[in-house]
């Protein structure tokens, strides 16, 4: 098997993890264990270790996208599709930043007592990360409808 071959396999497969857990936490987890543990605030202490995990796997599917997208133009960054580039660039940014932005909430949380320590803080915070979150998950499948769109 050529490595061209197992980048794209690599790529998809990761985006597919990524993707495909991030939609299933977001919509079955995350309200099932509010429901079962009667508190946003206490699911959020789960979410919390949850999403590092989630970053780290939108940033290995970002890194093998981009290294795709490297092998499919035969090793030219200069012909990958503009569109491509931006929206791949934009995803790593918005994990770059995530990645920075996520201890800033957990400072803003006491683990030992299960509280929040400054709630209007926090939910502002928590608010820009939610957002950020969604709109890689957006381009994210952007990125892909585009991917697997065939030429004319």
């Amino acid at each position: 098997m050529k490595i061209k071959s197992i980048i794209n396999q690599l790529a998809i497969f990761s985006f597919i993890l990524w993707w495909g857990g991030f939609t299933f936490y977001a919509a079955f987890v995350i309200p099932i264990g509010q429901k079962i543990l009667g508190s946003h605030i206490q699911m959020g202490f789960i979410s919390q270790q949850v999403t590092i995990r989630i970053n780290y796997a939108a940033l290995i599917a970002c890194l093998l996208l981009f290294l795709n997208e490297f092998f499919r133009n035969n090793c030219n960054l200069s012909k990958i599709k503009p569109f491509n580039k931006i929206c791949l660039c934009l995803m790593l940014a918005i994990i770059i930043f995530l990645f920075f932005f996520h201890p800033l909430l957990g400072d803003l949380l006491d683990f030992q007592n299960r509280k929040v320590i400054d709630e209007p803080h926090f939910y502002f915070l928590h608010r820009i990360y939610l957002i950020l979150s969604s709109i890689l998950w957006l381009l994210g499948i952007i990125y892909m409808s585009c991917f697997f769109r065939k030429p004319y």
